[in-house]
């Protein structure tokens, strides 16, 4: 019998560079499904669709993720995908350009963030 494994445990990010990318997957996944859920109404039809499967393939993304054994950073493959799409038009949707820069510098200096934590 194959008995499933799986593991909530979160103890292995207890790293700082860890934690930081953690809390910004978990900030921009917030942020994207609140933009995304609020510009549903006002999708064309043939595009509504296309956004219940990508907040749905998220949503498997992030189940994946949080329930691998082995969390080594690499289970957040599963949530790049939907949320690099879902960020994208997020981003490409906001109206004032001072933070629409401002969104892509911070993803910009993110990695170097990260760096000068390690």
């Amino acid at each position: 019998h194959l008995k499933p494994s799986y593991s909530f445990d979160i103890n292995s990010y207890d790293t700082k560079g860890a934690l930081f990318i953690l809390f910004s997957i978990v900030i921009a996944s917030l942020w994207a499904m609140i933009r995304s859920i609020s510009k549903y109404p006002k999708l064309a039809k043939k595009h509504k669709p296309n956004q219940i499967l990508l907040v749905l393939i998220l949503f498997i993304g992030l189940a994946v993720s949080l329930s691998a054994t082995n969390k080594n950073g690499i289970e957040f493959f599963f949530v790049f995908f939907p949320l690099s799409v879902l960020l994208t038009k997020a981003i490409e949707s906001i109206k004032l350009r001072w933070l629409k820069e401002l969104t892509l510098w911070s993803i910009l200096i993110a990695p170097v963030v990260l760096f000068l934590l390690k």
